[in-house]
């Protein structure tokens, strides 16, 4: 996939057979954040986890308004938490907004939500709702791979980065970890939608061990993973169609309470439904006629 939308570049590129079993695709983008059409970058609850090595302004984000410790009000630079300039960006539970004040771009690696743990030093379930520095975070060593990124063309960075995975990568999965990435897999291709008790009669393992499996190689509990699929699919046939009813969408995401799935989409996206149709909406208008493949929505 590749789209130029106004000042922005956006590239997805695949894998190579090697990775394919770890990687579901690698990305690029580049962006002037001081452009109003798009000034962040609003995350939403996501199993897949980003190995992100960024050039240009560093991301940040900003924490709600609050106090010191001397009960005076935080100014807005005392809320401002910078990024490491290259992270790792782990499974998201909840919203989270990026910010930058310039020109960002990077090169990032998007794993399969079984396929980080191979690579990453700290346990899967520390890195939901984390964002941890790469030299951190990876197992391998990558301060040689972070410094040869440097002034390097598109093409080369993701060689570079391809090459680093690739040496890195293990030949075999354990026997649990391919159970777990098949149980994995079957969820995505239902959005999620399948029971547990389902799951474990269909690849005849125990219900602990399936938990204890899911928190090991990918960090989340099962229920949990399956309802943040639950509303990304709810979330992806929004953008579809925004004329969608909430009670089409309740029932194709597998809630019978209407109520129960509009705090669950709040819940992850920050938005509710209604007020993301909304949105799309306006969006689908303003910009008539141009491709919507990509689609970018500012709060």
């Amino acid at each position: 996939m590749l789209k130029f939308i106004q000042s922005m570049f956006y590239h997805e590129y695949p894998p190579p057979p090697a990775l394919q079993p770890f990687i579901q695709c690698f990305w690029m983008l580049e962006h002037d954040y001081r452009e109003p059409f798009h000034t962040h970058e609003h995350l939403w609850a996501d199993v897949h986890a980003e190995l992100i090595f960024t050039t240009g302004e560093p991301y940040y984000r900003n924490d709600p308004p609050g106090v010191n410790p001397d009960n005076t009000p935080q100014r807005p630079e005392d809320r401002k938490e910078s990024l490491p300039q290259n992270f790792l960006l782990g499974p998201q539970t909840k919203q989270t907004l990026l910010y930058s004040d310039g020109f960002t771009g990077f090169i990032a690696a998007r794993f399969h939500p079984w396929g980080l743990s191979t690579f990453s030093s700290p346990k899967a379930t520390d890195l939901i709702d984390n964002i941890l520095p790469a030299i951190r975070a990876l197992k391998p060593d990558c301060s040689a791979l972070v410094e040869n990124l440097q002034n390097r063309s598109r093409e080369e960075k993701l060689q570079l980065l391809t090459s680093y995975l690739e040496t890195h990568a293990p030949k075999q999965l354990p026997p649990e970890h391919q159970k777990t990435r098949a149980i994995a897999a079957a969820l995505q291709a239902e959005h999620g939608r399948q029971t547990i008790a389902a799951l474990t009669k269909e690849f005849r393992i125990n219900p602990r061990m399936l938990e204890r499996n899911f928190l090991q190689y990918i960090g989340l509990p099962a229920k949990l993973f399956a309802r943040i699929l639950r509303f990304n699919h709810a979330k992806n046939l929004i953008e579809q169609n925004p004329d969608i009813g909430l009670a089409a969408l309740a029932c194709e995401t597998g809630y019978t309470d209407q109520a129960h799935f509009s705090r669950n989409f709040r819940q992850f996206f920050g938005l509710s439904p209604a007020r993301f149709k909304a949105k799309i909406k306006k969006f689908k208008t303003d910009t008539a006629g141009q491709d919507h493949d990509v689609v970018f929505v500012q709060d």
